[in-house]
């Protein structure tokens, strides 16, 4: 790009590269450039984590046959590849996506500098970063405001630079927009670059992201694989980091794939005396509270003890709030306008009552308390305020979900919670904080019943030491066993190993496909017995599958299976085998690759000779080639011209490619359409379609699709039953276009056909049309669910679609979505299936506030049988602490909560009390029947472990 010094964005661009949050960002990273390694050499005195983040490309499926290719590339180095063409990237909370891009903006920014500098005619495009949430007006205007403090620049003028691609626009935080307003604002900027051909990058998270803005290119953030992670704590704790390692591969294995909180697992380890929480519920109750005081000591001195006694009550309240009502916001919304977060604390100060001006004062002082000395900060627009990280905003709502859990009746839970995708992660993470395992299997039917695949991912998330039930319900549905394979995959759980494991016993090919695809989500070493017997199977496809599945595991481990890999037959399995075999044994792989070379494929033994000489270094390849010669290799040979002639500098592998294609519509000859068009009527065109010769056939088919009306819509639903696949095929493509242009969704109801078609290409066209973005369609949910309940062989043709209208919807449930709104009222005993009568005079009556919470009135009669209930369990208290005072006096909560649950099975006349209790008046009448308990001194435990003792009794 010719610079034109008639702009200066010097001064903007220094700004950035003096800016210390974007240059402290290079602890993520390996040097990329020779600046990079300039500033690497200047800091060799400071521990550097060298964590290269990686991603892969996936292109989104595109007619016209075409192979697609998947490449993993450095996240920095495939942003650079792709911006010109636009790039999404993909990826979780915490795995790298905003950092990736603000080290590139800090990257981009020294270059043009540099450019600049050394007065250069070409200069980069100047890298400008807008954080999407924040975005109220068009992006071109907040480009404008992003500039102001440097440059004052017009509408007009920036679409100028834009068409010269003299900017590089990067959109941080797709699935943030605030309102559909800003996705159309989005959308056109995106537009006006496509028309520019200006560079674009968009970053978006991986779960419910409602568009992609029909961007071809996506770049998705892998995660860390096991040399990363090792890598990375041995960097950071090289004389204890093989205890921290031992620790997480348990429960916290996939936390660690993660590299923020990878970050947050080692500073907690090496603050916490070699000791980290055992899962992720556990990690940040316990260590966040903590780590924010230390990390801000001024805090002790600044905030009231009062203050700080109820942070953690005030951020899941607050979390709760943000989070918000799904029916109102179906995105994931971060932000909340600072005042209405002020009348949010206020309401919860003044509890039962009406706020009043002291409690708004005091919610004003706290807010401003959390927002300087805790999670929260404000928001890029300053009249709101967010989280410092949406798992922070995720963790508070779960706590708070908890705490209301039992009393949020069946119906309400899966309206207002389970069914939408916002709450999905909170409700993961409070699995992991729920103790009563009673109402974790409640939780998980419930979600059964909105969504299989959200069941089967909460059943995996229940706490292990409740041991197989959870996944066991999911082994006991009676669905296809294909699904039923793909389900017990989701939960991730050790507990579904043995049944897949046994899966792949299966004569059905497609049975042990499914079942080495779901030991591939789980991915653990727990897995790698049944994975190498997957690699040995007789179909091309399992293998391939088993092969991807070990290198997510990416231990030394699965060495022997690659050695054997190495050997297989199909080039595309060889291929990748050893380029993991040699990644992950270095030299230890010298002698296996050396043999592989013996291989008359001329492609593989180039493919080993290049990582033969990636692992040998550029110094060896001389002596590498000698000993090859020396071996009887014939290093004149064509396989050795490209390894004889390198300069000495290895610059690393190309992507494997992967045909990844489906077939395409193509247009009929304009020759067939200008013959055919002159006499074309609706009768004489369906007639065509049973005609011999097949040009003749896709040209009716067109011209069908050309008329539109309601006579040729018939026609084309009609000729999905032609004998004919390819004219199925084009029939559902016109389909498809008449109900995109007419906004008819019935239409797409006879698509659905389609998917069970005994032609494999032609379903799956049909479900690359029903996945396209711009076809809403909600209400196939209902009718896709019953069809993949019967219909076996379209299993994963058809989860493919569910999931792509689901994505689109932000809900799992169209039917849920659309009943009626759920009354808040008092559950009572969930887990079996009971509805409390809130109608039924003289037992209690339920208000609902204007905050959506419920107060409970109690009768005169009531009361007395509560305060009866009440002192039956202080008494309880007493002979405990009478017959057994060693236990109460210990103070150990865990042995005294034993024992009253002892003695609940052993005394029916309590049991008989908290059961009537709690059948009367719901949790919230046995929540104050258990005040005694809370009061005292000795003991506390909550009112859903004493619930969970009575319905397990």
């Amino acid at each position: 790009m010719v610079a034109d010094h008639s702009i200066d964005f010097q001064a903007y661009l220094q700004s950035l590269c003096d800016n210390d949050i974007y240059r402290d960002l290079q602890e993520f990273y390996t040097p990329t450039d020779a600046l990079d390694r300039q500033r690497s050499e200047l800091k060799k005195s400071q521990r550097r984590l060298d964590l290269s983040l990686m991603a892969q490309t996936e292109q989104s499926q595109q007619p016209g046959g075409e192979a697609l290719d998947r490449e993993k590339i450095n996240v920095l180095k495939g942003l650079r590849k792709y911006a010109p063409e636009h790039i999404l990237l993909v990826g979780k909370p915490g795995s790298g996506k905003s950092t990736s891009v603000r080290w590139l903006l800090w990257e981009e920014s020294r270059c043009c500098v540099e450019a600049i500098e050394q007065g250069k005619s070409e200069i980069p495009p100047i890298p400008i970063l807008i954080e999407l949430r924040g975005l109220r007006s068009s992006v071109l205007a907040a480009i404008q405001k992003k500039l102001e403090q440097w440059l004052d620049l017009n509408k007009k003028t920036l679409k100028a630079l834009l068409r010269d691609k003299r900017l590089l626009v990067i959109l941080d935080g797709l699935n943030e927009l605030p309102n559909d307003k800003a996705w159309q604002e989005v959308d056109e900027f995106r537009q006006l670059c496509t028309d520019s051909k200006s560079p674009l990058i968009f970053t978006t998270r991986e779960l419910g992201s409602s568009s992609n803005l029909d961007i071809p290119k996506k770049l998705v953030m892998l995660p860390l694989t096991e040399p990363q992670i090792w890598e990375f704590i041995q960097k950071r704790l090289p004389e204890t980091g093989g205890e921290l390692w031992r620790q997480i591969k348990g429960q916290l294995r996939e936390l660690a794939e993660t590299p923020l909180l990878l970050k947050f697992l080692c500073d907690i380890f090496e603050q916490n005396g070699d000791e980290i929480p055992t899962n992720r519920g556990d990690l940040f109750r316990k260590e966040f509270a903590r780590r924010y005081e230390e990390f801000k000591p001024g805090r002790l001195k600044n905030v009231s003890e009062e203050s700080r006694r109820f942070t953690s009550h005030l951020l899941s309240y607050l979390a709760f709030t943000v989070q918000g009502d799904p029916h109102i916001a179906p995105y994931k919304p971060r932000t909340i306008r600072k005042d209405e977060a002020e009348r949010t604390l206020a309401i919860f100060l003044a509890g039962e009552r009406t706020p009043d001006v002291t409690n708004m004062e005091k919610a004003h002082e706290w807010l401003e308390d959390l927002l300087e000395w805790h999670l929260l900060q404000v928001a890029s627009d300053p009249d709101y305020i967010e989280f410092h990280h949406l798992l922070l905003q995720e963790y508070y709502a779960a706590e708070r979900l908890l705490q209301q859990l039992p009393d949020i009746n069946n119906d309400k839970l899966k309206r207002d919670y389970l069914n939408y995708f916002k709450w999905t992660e909170p409700l993961a993470l409070m699995f992991a904080l729920v103790d009563n395992e009673v109402q974790a299997l409640r939780v998980v039917k419930l979600a059964l019943e909105v969504d299989l695949k959200l069941g089967s991912r909460l059943a995996g998330e229940v706490k292990r030491e409740f041991g197989e039930e959870p996944v066991g319900l999911i082994a006991k549905l009676k669905i296809p066993q294909q699904l039923k394979i793909w389900l017990l995959g989701t939960t991730r759980s050790n507990c579904a190993i043995p049944l897949l494991f046994k899966a792949l016993e299966n004569q059905d090919n497609s049975v042990r496909w499914f079942a080495t695809k779901a030991l591939g989500k789980i991915a653990n070493e727990a897995t790698i017995v049944a994975l190498s017997q997957a690699l040995q199977d007789e179909n091309d496809w399992i293998r391939r599958e088993a092969l991807d599945a070990l290198e997510k595991i990416g231990t030394k481990i699965i060495i022997p299976a690659l050695k054997q890999a190495v050997k297989d037959e199909n080039i595309m399995i060889c291929q990748q085998a050893i380029y993991l075999l040699g990644d992950i044994a270095g030299e230890a792989a010298i002698s296996d690759l050396i043999e592989v070379l013996d291989k008359e494929d001329n492609v593989v033994r180039s493919f080993a000779l290049e990582k033969l000489a990636q692992i040998c270094g550029k110094e060896q390849i001389p002596e590498l080639i000698q000993n090859l010669a020396d071996r009887g290799f014939d290093v004149h040979s064509n396989a050795f011209s490209n390894i004889r002639s390198w300069p000495g500098i290895f610059l690393g592998l190309g992507p494997i490619k992967r045909s990844q294609g489906i077939l395409g519509y193509s247009y009929p000859h304009s020759f067939d359409i200008d013959r055919i068009r002159q006499e074309a009527t609706v009768n004489s065109l369906c007639q065509n379609l049973l005609d011999e010769n097949p040009a003749i056939r896709k040209t009716a088919v067109y011209l069908l699709g050309q008329i539109g009306t309601a006579e040729a819509i018939n026609a084309l639903v009609q000729a999905l039953d032609n004998e004919h696949w390819r004219v199925r095929f084009d029939c559902v493509h016109w389909l498809a276009q008449i109900g995109v242009n007419n906004l008819n969704n019935t239409i797409f109801t006879h698509i659905l056909k389609a998917l069970q078609d005994e032609n494999s290409d032609f379903a799956a066209y049909a479900a690359y049309v029903l996945n396209k973005k711009d076809i809403f369609i909600p209400e196939l949910l209902s009718k896709l669910s019953e069809m993949i309940l019967t219909v076996e062989n379209r299993t994963y043709t058809i989860l493919e679609v569910i999931t792509a209208i689901q994505d689109n919807c932000n809900y799992y449930n169209h039917a849920i979505a659309t009943s009626p709104p759920v009354q808040d009222k008092t559950m009572s005993e969930n887990s079996q299936g009971s509805k409390f009568n809130i109608n039924q005079p003289g037992i209690v009556q339920i208000i609902e506030t204007n905050q959506g919470y419920v107060t409970a009135h109690y009768t005169p009669a009531q009361k007395q049988n509560l305060a009866e209930a009440a002192k039956e369990i202080q008494q309880l208290l007493e002979q405990l602490a009478k017959t057994n005072p060693t236990i109460v006096e210990s103070q150990n909560p865990d042995i005294v909560v034993a024992e009253i649950h002892q003695e609940i099975k052993r005394n029916p006349t309590i049991k008989a009390r908290l059961l009537n209790a709690l059948k009367s008046g719901g949790t919230e009448a046995l929540k104050q029947a258990l005040d005694a308990i809370f009061k005292n001194p000795l003991v506390s435990v909550s009112v859903e472990t004493i619930k969970g003792f009575i319905e397990a009794e």
